[in-house]
């Protein structure tokens, strides 16, 4: 079973970090290609942490006192990788 890492606060900071790259590619040298692989940079990052984002949410929710919302998050989280949100339920 893996150590669930969660989304880090480094997480966030790569994809401002693309998101500039593509707005420098896209708006300062125009170049339609390099946008594109920024784009498809950033929308890999995310579904491969997308069960990380999820359970962070959860556990958000958690803490705001929200059960219902954090079930919804964590549902998704346990279609996709059922290890790491069974201490949720």
């Amino acid at each position: 079973m893996d150590r669930y890492q969660g989304w880090k606060w480094y997480d966030t900071i790569l994809i401002a970090i693309l998101l500039i790259a593509f707005l420098i590619c896209i708006i300062i040298l125009k170049d339609i290609v390099m946008s594109i692989a920024c784009l498809l940079l950033i929308a890999i990052i995310i579904t491969f942490f997308s069960k990380e984002i999820n359970i962070t949410l959860a556990d958000r929710m958690i803490k705001k006192g929200k059960y219902e919302k954090a079930l919804k998050y964590c549902k998704k989280s346990f279609k996709k990788r059922s290890e790491l949100c069974l201490c949720y339920y």
